[in-house]
This record gives structure tokens, C-alpha cells and sequence, in this order.
């Protein structure tokens, strides 16, 4: 059994895997040894990755390293895919290890992957597992959040993931309250964006496989015109390859 941990910048995501398969996973606010130690149970866990988008509490690392085999995830970590962007080092773990997920489930082929969570990421790796990097914009949240706070009169707007808003938007352009108006001009605004952007790499690259995935990403399915795939947990599937990959590397 293996521990994979992803602390992102809203939330911590602990998953178990047994080779392959993922057997559990949960989402907590505020990652703790004492949140590690009733997730895990009586499980025997041989090995974790542990990575984080921010500085990581000592006790957690430390509790980690005295019970189990570890590996911090880190710009040096060994990849199973070729790394070409050009600052590793500020590259986001999510990022690499969607696409690492990516190749695992399209061998050979050229992947788009589009994250769409706190910030949409747009990740492309070619057909020679050679991860080129790709873009960044603002999530659901952040757009209405800026919205509110650089104005002094329009009001905060949140969307649940469980919304039918975007899932049924079918080019409304006229808002017709304010509320409604900042719904229509964000949801406008990130379909326009994930349909230019697929058709933009679609041209330059043949064969290209899109893969959608992160807390908004159902939201947002049914608007766009070329062909998905829809995966959940990508990014835990993506470190947990990682994490058998350096295991593999370090067999004698």
C-alpha cells in the first residue's frame, strides 16, 4: 500500500493506492499527523509521497520520515517523462504530474491537460513524453473574487460544483441583474478560452487527446466543442507513477 499527499492552496488530498489502484482518498482542510494517522488506519503503508504547493508543517515531515519510506516532491525529483520547461523549479507538482498521468493513460500520443481548479493550467506533452509547459489563467473563484474586491459595488458570486449554471449555459450574452450579469460574463469568458485554446493546439498538433480534470472541471464539460476525456484524481494518479518510479530507480 502506498500514501500519496497533495497539499494544495485551499486543501490537503491523502490517498491510498495499492499499485494502481486507488482505494481511498479524503480532503481536509488542514493536514495533521493525527489526520494522517486516521486516514492511513491499520493499513500497512511501505511507501508516501508527500508534495505541497507551500512550506510543510516539521511534525508531519518528521512523523513521516521516522514511519515510512518518503520522498518530498522537488524540482530534482527523478521523472518518468522529459522535463523541457525552462524554470523546473518554479513549476507546480500538480502541473508535471498531470501530465505524467496523461502519458499513462495515452501512450504515444499528444495530451492536453487543462486543471481547472483555484487557476485553470493548460499542460501539453507531445507524443515523445517531452512535457513543454503551457498556461495559466484565473479560476471560477478568483475571476468573481476580483471582480469584488478591485470594485467597490459588485457584489462576491460563488458557484457550487454542483451548479447546473455552466452545464446549461447555452450562449446567453444578456445578464439580466447584476448577480446574473458577472455569472454570464465569467462562464462566457472561461468556455470562450478552453475552446480557443484546445482548437489552437488541435491545429498545431495531430492526434491530440484533451483531459479535463480539478474541482470545477464538471461544470464546465458539456460547453466544449472538441472532444474530452474526463478523468478525476489525475494529479493523485500522476504522483503516485512518480512515486513508482523512483522506487523502480532505486531497485538494485
Amino acid at each position: 500500500m502506498k500514501l500519496v499527499i497533495d497539499i494544495g492552496n485551499s486543501k490537503a488530498k491523502l490517498a491510498l493506492f495499492d499499485s494502481t489502484a486507488l482505494v481511498s482518498r479524503r480532503s481536509i482542510t488542514k493536514l495533521s499527523v493525527a489526520g494522517i494517522k486516521k486516514f492511513v488506519g491499520k493499513k500497512k503503508v511501505e511507501r508516501v509521497l508527500l508534495a505541497s504547493v507551500k512550506e510543510i508543517n516539521s511534525s508531519i515531515v518528521s512523523y513521516l520520515k521516522n514511519n515510512y519510506h518518503v520522498i518530498i516532491f522537488s524540482s530534482k525529483t527523478d521523472l518518468p517523462v522529459k522535463n523541457k520547461y525552462k524554470t523546473p523549479a518554479t513549476l507546480g507538482y500538480d502541473r508535471i504530474a498531470s501530465v505524467v498521468a496523461a502519458v499513462n493513460i495515452y501512450p504515444g500520443t499528444n495530451a492536453l491537460v487543462i486543471d481547472m481548479g483555484s487557476c485553470i493550467t493548460y499542460n501539453f506533452i507531445n507524443s515523445r513524453k517531452e512535457y513543454l509547459g503551457g498556461s495559466i489563467s484565473p479560476g471560477l473563484d478568483m475571476r468573481f473574487k476580483a471582480m469584488h474586491n478591485f470594485t467597490d459595488k459588485l457584489p462576491l458570486v460563488k458557484i457550487s460544483p454542483g451548479s447546473h449554471k455552466a452545464r446549461t449555459f447555452a450562449g446567453k450574452i444578456i445578464g439580466s441583474s447584476t448577480k446574473e450579469s458577472m455569472e454570464q460574463g465569467v462562464l462566457a469568458g472561461i468556455i470562450g478560452e478552453l475552446n480557443s485554446v484546445i482548437g489552437q493546439y488541435g491545429k498545431k498538433y495531430k492526434g491530440l487527446k484533451v483531459i479535463i480534470t480539478g474541482g470545477d472541471a464538471a461544470l464546465f464539460e458539456s460547453n466544449i466543442k472538441s472532444k474530452i476525456f474526463a478523468v478525476p484524481n489525475l494529479v493523485l494518479q500522476g504522483l503516485n507513477i512518480i512515486l513508482d518510479h523512483n522506487a523502480i530507480k532505486r531497485k538494485p
